[in-house]
């Protein structure tokens, strides 16, 4: 049979506690570096894209609202415009004809229309 003399066996010694703490505590850094790195970039990655989100609602509610109403305003003062030109004419033509009753009421309907105008601007 084989002895210990024969065949040593060698014993394990005790656990080096202290080594092994030291490695624990480096490994607990590590850890929570990686985890406190990766909790902020995904942090930073989130507040980009919600404010990101935030400023394209804000623009397409605010923005893009207003100038479609912006629009919609010149495009009535427009009509509006041309509607007293073409006015302005026939109360030149009437005039011009010596038509004074024609023209009063002409003038009638262009102060009518100025009064919608101010109206529409309030």
């Amino acid at each position: 049979m084989n002895t210990k003399a024969e065949h040593p066996m060698y014993k394990r010694k005790h656990l080096n506690v202290k080594v092994k703490s030291e490695f624990q505590r480096w490994l607990l850094w590590r850890i929570f570096g990686v985890v406190l790195l990766s909790a902020l970039v995904a942090a930073l990655v989130l507040y980009f894209y919600a404010r990101h989100e935030t400023i394209s609602t804000f623009y397409d509610a605010h923005i893009e609202g207003m100038a479609g109403e912006v629009n919609r305003t010149l495009e009535f003062m427009h009509k509006e415009v041309e509607n007293m030109r073409e006015l302005q004419q026939q109360i030149r033509s009437a005039l011009d004809a010596g038509d004074t009753t024609c023209a009063r009421e002409l003038l009638q309907r262009q102060e009518e229309m100025l009064q919608r105008l101010l109206e529409a601007e309030e």
